[in-house]
């Protein structure tokens, strides 16, 4: 049976505003959503102050294939995880 031996917090590099991810999210969706203007309202009600991303935010604005964001991600969370050493017990749990 599996189990989970240690549990930590590592963040990405990149770290902006809730206010500056309502720009680049307008930046990024804004011809393609004909209602863009009212869902750019859900960044005003959700308590975030900051976001973190593993890569600049200009990369962002950019298409990109699924594949390529996607071996950035695992490249990213593998760093990370690297990142935060952990005390790990073996005993019962």
């Amino acid at each position: 049976m599996s189990r989970i031996l240690a549990v930590g917090t590592a963040l990405p590099t990149f770290r902006i505003s809730q206010t500056e991810a309502k720009v680049l999210a307008g930046r990024h969706f804004g011809s393609r959503m004909e209602k863009l203007k009212r869902y750019l309202t859900v960044f005003d009600n959700t308590l975030v102050d900051q976001r973190f991303f593993c890569v600049a935010p200009e990369w962002l604005l950019s298409e990109h294939r699924i594949s390529e964001t996607n071996q950035i991600y695992l490249e990213c969370a593998k760093e990370l995880a690297c990142k935060r050493p952990c005390s790990v017990s073996t005993g019962p749990a």
